[in-house]
């Protein structure tokens, strides 16, 4: 290095800013997984904060892939073991009791399976933004979604803690 020149210390690395964190696997069995989806689909249609949405969504996404997956080996259960029904287009439960056991052992040996999902639960609000029906001032209301509704969906949502300080 040459002499008048302070010296410098080696630049910063470009990740100085926290990276997120890795999300912990979630384990769900299919049969869980498939109970959550009415349970999704209806939690999609509240209105919520832009980042929880977001979040949402990313999960639904990726849990989709397994549902689909589900209803393709149920279709194939169907097609191999239920009785094409009058129109052609689709397959009834069979009708010889044997096929029908067999059917359901592996509808449910295919339930049971479980799998992990690399996602993290997605936080609710206890609260979001609301305008009052009388005098049109915006305000806080409580998140209202139903025990039944949330209830097949405790492994995936969570209820963010709010510190009253």
């Amino acid at each position: 290095m040459s002499k008048g020149r302070s010296q410098t210390t080696a630049k910063a690395p470009l990740h100085l800013v926290p990276s997120k964190e890795v999300p912990q696997a979630i384990t769900m069995t299919n049969r869980e997984l498939l109970e959550a989806q009415g349970a999704l689909q209806q939690l999609l249609a509240v209105k919520l904060p832009i980042r929880v949405s977001e979040h949402l969504a990313l999960m639904i996404s990726n849990l989709n892939i397994q549902l689909q997956g589900i209803t393709e080996l149920r279709r194939k259960l169907y097609e191999q073991y239920g009785v094409r029904s009058q129109d052609g287009r689709s397959y009834d439960p069979p009708e010889n009791p044997d096929s029908l056991l067999q059917m359901e052992a592996e509808w449910n040996t295919l339930m049971a399976s479980e799998h992990s999902f690399p996602i993290q639960k997605v936080l609710l609000p206890e609260k979001v933004a609301s305008t009052c029906d009388a005098c049109h001032h915006n305000m806080d209301r409580p998140l209202e979604i139903e025990p039944g509704v949330m209830l097949p969906l405790v492994k995936l949502v969570g209820v963010r803690e709010v510190n009253n300080e």
